[in-house]
């Protein structure tokens, strides 16, 4: 299987590289700087991407070249609005950020892969927890973040229905509280319901896990968003 993977350089997206190199997939891991770690893994690594630019469509298709792609993993996100004491300071800049990587980034994404997929392909947004998607989750904050996440969904739901007379299944996933610099910086806040870091998963963990919600995903469950349990939303 070869395997386009955003944010690859640490976290999550590193996790999912390690595990998809370790069972014999291609990967082309997209990051901004490659790490040690990833370049460690002998994956195809196209650097100094940035999902924020129109330029990046060019700049992965430069890098895919003529391979065909399995599995698009947008992953790249950000999250800076954790740390806003409420609405009357909220940083619209950081927010309009979060937007340009987490929503517009997977756009872009999307875009840049979509002439070498093929039949059978998969496209993954990672999402977060099923409270951004009800009307009362069990605590505010992060706007940027979590309304980003829910203009992702939106975008997954619309693209599985047009992409589904191609053969191409879409789904939103979300891996839950995963033990990274993140979620470390966010629960140093005390802002934060999730579990805390060293009892959540670490990221190759974490990755397995999703790739179990990616193997199963058909035609028939595209346009679907599931958490790490297997809750599914729809």
């Amino acid at each position: 299987m070869n395997a386009l993977i955003t944010g690859a350089s640490k976290g999550l997206g590193l996790g999912l590289c390690t595990v998809l190199a370790k069972r014999g997939d291609t990967v082309f891991a997209a990051c901004r700087k490659a790490s040690p770690e990833l370049v460690a893994l002998k994956v195809r690594v196209i650097e100094d991407v940035e999902v924020t630019s129109d330029e990046v469509i060019q700049q992965l298709r430069e890098g895919i070249g003529k391979e065909a792609i399995d599995l698009v993993v947008c992953n790249a996100g950000i999250n800076t609005s954790f740390n806003c004491d409420g609405i009357e300071t909220l940083d619209l800049a950081a927010v309009n950020q979060e937007y340009q990587v987490n929503a517009l980034g997977a756009l872009r994404t999307v875009q840049a892969a979509l002439p070498n997929l093929r039949q059978g392909s998969k496209i993954i947004f990672v999402s977060t927890t099923g409270n951004v998607l009800g009307r009362n989750p069990p605590r505010g904050g992060s706007y940027g973040y979590r309304m980003s996440k829910a203009g992702i969904n939106t975008f997954g739901f619309l693209l599985a229905k047009e992409l589904q007379p191609r053969g191409i299944a879409v789904r939103m996933i979300s891996p839950g509280a995963v033990n990274t610099d993140l979620l470390r910086a966010i629960y140093a806040t005390g802002r934060v319901s999730a579990r805390a870091p060293e009892q959540s998963p670490d990221p190759v963990s974490a990755a397995q896990v999703m790739l179990s919600k990616i193997d199963e995903l058909t035609l028939e469950s595209t346009g679907s968003w599931v958490d790490e349990t297997g809750k599914s939303w729809a």
